[in-house]
């Protein structure tokens, strides 16, 4: 059986334990999170409020990536607990890190680096999802490695992991600042220090000089805004911006860090009602503190820059979703309505990959056309089952419910056949 990047048989030991917890909870979460990603990739355009944001503040579609990137964290906790933590373990688990850092860069070259399967040199886009996904699964996998624990606190208490994690959370601190200083601290050409808007700030500058301006994105969510979408609109609308940026990726980093630590309480306390006081607090206290800080003007919520309250209320809301769903699925049993999500979670790569987010699969069908590429075969269902009848918002939402339901019942004959996508 192949094994996934985020693995759906979630390995919770300890040395006092010789069976395997299978934590349902999350795949069934991470599934609801794929579902979601294709809803909002396929109706955002037609239904602003459910895209992303243009700048400032929070849509639907916002809460995807960070999510994702919290269950890296929390997986990868749950299946570096078979490895030893010293001799060919950490060798081994090291080399397995690196080999699926390349593996996923190499696969966010191909589906985001350009219009796949076309790709332009000059304009060939470095950074991306997946490689986003890669560079913090390898930065955490190094910090679980390499930085030390302390082994001899006493076991218990709501500040175990913290005092027993210190050189990690000390680690993800000078990550935090790091971040802080390139984008407040950076001396922007024509726009000074601290600027954090459309036209002014320290990420798309990073990006221009190490990146190079022609390999950032080209379509950055602004230029979607009703400011870009009149004849006499500004001149920022035409800048380029790069989500997945350089700067950003600090930040981002710490969202799996945040997932890791909700691992970390899954690993070394067996009891549910442990585990959601170990929770409980954490997210709150990080949903709240984000809340502040974006409606008290000092740091708005911003998924293009990946602030410092957006990385905290979605780490805050990720944890207060798993709490819900470690709730109702793993104490409580109720499984069998979120076994779609289950299957969709146990192949996420997967799904990702050749649904329409990823693009692989619609594009190979777009292949053969009728004269010209926007007449193939998919938009000649959309027009005839679908447009030809109801106005197109209700209609993308339709077909794209059926495409989730399809990807569904993919997943399920893979889990079927016990086959899971090895990165």
């Amino acid at each position: 059986m192949a094994e996934p990047l985020m693995p759906p048989h979630n390995e919770a030991m300890d040395k006092n334990s010789s069976a395997s917890e299978r934590l349902c909870s999350l795949d069934g979460m991470r599934g609801l999170t794929i579902a979601v990603m294709i809803l909002v990739d396929n109706i955002g355009g037609d239904y602003p409020s459910v895209g992303h944001i243009y700048w400032n503040g929070f849509h639907f579609a916002d809460f995807v990536f960070p999510f994702f990137l919290f269950m890296v964290g929390v997986s990868m906790a749950l299946a570096f607990k078979k490895f030893s933590s010293s001799g060919n373990g950490s060798k081994l688990l090291l080399q397995r890190a690196v080999v699926r850092t390349a593996k996923l860069f190499a696969l966010g070259f191909m589906i985001q680096g350009g219009a796949f399967p076309y790709y332009d040199l000059s304009t060939f886009r470095y950074c991306g999802i997946l490689q986003r996904i890669a560079f913090a699964y390898l930065v955490i996998t190094l910090m679980e490695l390499y930085l030390p624990q302390r082994r001899n606190i006493m076991p218990g208490g709501r500040m175990y992991l913290f005092k027993r994690y210190v050189w990690h959370w000390v680690t993800a601190g000078v990550i935090l600042f790091t971040y802080c200083m390139l984008t407040y601290v950076t001396d922007v050409p024509g726009c000074g220090r601290g600027q954090v808007t459309i036209e002014c700030n320290a990420h798309r500058y990073w990006d221009e000089q190490i990146l190079g301006y022609d390999h950032m994105y080209g379509d950055p969510t602004y230029s979607n805004s009703p400011e870009c979408s009149v004849p006499a609109r500004p001149s920022w609308c035409a800048l380029k911006y790069d989500p997945e940026g350089i700067v950003s990726t600090f930040t981002a980093v710490l969202s799996t860090f945040i997932g890791m630590h909700f691992g970390h309480a899954l690993i070394h306390f067996k009891a549910h009602q442990d585990r959601l006081q170990q929770w409980a607090p954490v997210s709150v206290l990080m949903f709240s503190l984000g809340i502040i800080l974006h409606f008290s003007d000092a740091l708005p919520l911003n998924k293009n820059l990946y602030s410092v309250s957006y990385l905290l209320f979605m780490g805050g809301s990720a944890g207060l979703c798993l709490m819900l769903f470690y709730y109702v699925v793993d104490i409580r049993q109720i499984q069998t309505p979120f076994l779609p999500f289950v299957w969709l979670g146990m192949n996420a790569i997967f799904i990702f990959v050749f649904s329409d987010s990823g693009g692989i699969a619609s594009a190979v069908i777009k292949f053969v056309y009728y004269k010209t590429p926007d007449r193939n075969f998919l938009s000649w269902v959309q027009d005839t089952f679908f447009f030809s009848w109801m106005s197109h918002g209700p209609g993308t939402v339709i077909y794209t419910l059926i495409g989730i339901g399809f990807w569904m019942m993919v997943a399920r004959y893979l889990h079927k056949k016990k086959w899971y996508w090895k990165v």
